[in-house]
């Protein structure tokens, strides 16, 4: 029902709290599997596209708690949420970047998403995201590129793009 509303609903406050009802169930690991094979992946990705901050934001909580199961990760990017879970970094709210930077830290400790992440710019992205003042956003972003660094392709074009020097910056930071 709730997957229901997120395909049919063009009630942005009955979006919102079905996102908030999903990621609040997704902290049970078998629920992460029954919102999958429910077809809810695909539609919270669809969400990503709206420009309404709170759908975006629940919408990032319940991608986060969901790509902590393996297969949801894969699922995740067949629906192209890699792709708009990167887009969504550059959205101009910080608590909404620190989120999807979150999902896509979980994402990529899957192998072939850390291939697709470096093949979608993301890793450039995730760089950027280290000099943000906030330390979720930071937080989330390092978190990316260590999962990120474990391939070999990855480590060189982080260090290609001087992602070291914001990452050695931050073992500085009294946070």
């Amino acid at each position: 029902a709730l997957v229901q509303i997120l395909n049919r609903s063009n009630s942005e406050p009955a979006l919102q709290q079905a996102l908030v009802a999903i990621w609040n169930l997704a902290m049970a690991d078998s629920n992460k599997v029954l919102i999958r094979t429910a077809g809810g992946l695909p539609s919270i990705v669809a969400l990503l596209h709206m420009d309404n901050e709170a759908i975006l934001e629940n919408a990032t909580i319940a991608l986060g708690y969901l790509t902590r199961d393996d297969a949801n990760k894969a699922c995740l990017r067949e629906a192209g949420g890699l792709e708009q879970l990167l887009a969504t970094l550059h959205y101009p709210n910080e608590s909404i970047q620190g989120k999807a930077a979150g999902a896509l830290w979980n994402c990529a400790s899957n192998p072939e998403n850390k291939v697709a992440i470096r093949s979608l710019g993301g890793i450039a992205t995730l760089i950027e995201l280290l000099s943000s003042a906030h330390e979720s956003v930071q937080e989330n972003a390092a978190g990316g590129l260590w999962n990120c660094a474990v391939d070999s392709e990855n480590k060189k074009l982080i260090r290609e793009l001087n992602g070291l020097p914001p990452l050695i910056a931050l073992l500085g930071s009294p946070n």
